[in-house]
């Protein structure tokens, strides 16, 4: 893994773009290809799933 200083304007495009992408996947259900696997268009994005095998109980 490599840190490091992108810039303001690279770093605030990358999360408007992968922001956007996931609200219009999920609330709009619109198919959004930036959130299927990794962009060349971004480099310094590194994705990671998360599985959950159940959800944990709700707060009573």
């Amino acid at each position: 893994m490599v840190f490091g200083d992108i810039g303001d304007r690279r770093s605030q495009r990358i999360v408007l773009d992968y922001t956007t992408a996931f609200f219009e996947r999920f609330l709009k259900g619109r198919h959004r290809p930036l959130l299927d696997r990794p962009s060349p268009a971004y480099p310094e994005v590194e994705c990671r799933s998360l599985r959950m095998t159940s959800f944990p109980p709700r707060p009573k």
